[in-house]
């Protein structure tokens, strides 16, 4: 293929593409059931795989964490977080095994 015929094919192929992505047809496609079947949609996640997040679990995590790494966005660092008492760990707990149960997380968390 000449360089002239390999420029026009690739503006053609490119128009092709582009008018598919931007303008896509309204054409119903038939879809077969193999097809449904392999690719359909995955459902939500699983929340019944985690186990709440036990008051034990959180202070070892806790424990283990490096004190002296710089606070995350929240400004709150871990040093600050091995501080509380039970009353706020008890609180960031329920915090935890909502976001667990409910597969959703604080908005100010994203």
């Amino acid at each position: 293929m000449m360089d002239g015929q390999l420029d026009q094919v690739e503006a053609q192929v490119s128009s092709h593409f582009a008018t598919h992505f931007m303008h896509p047809s309204e054409e119903a496609i038939e879809v077969t059931e193999e097809w449904a079947e392999e690719y359909r949609a995955c459902p939500g996640p699983d929340v019944t795989y985690f186990h709440p997040i036990m008051a034990d679990e959180l202070d070892k995590w806790m424990d283990r964490m490096l004190k002296s790494k710089a606070p995350g966005p929240s400004g709150v660092s871990f040093e600050l977080l091995s501080m509380t008492g039970d009353k706020f760990r008890a609180h960031l707990l329920q915090v935890y095994n909502r976001a667990l149960e409910t597969a959703k997380i604080p908005s100010s968390w994203t």
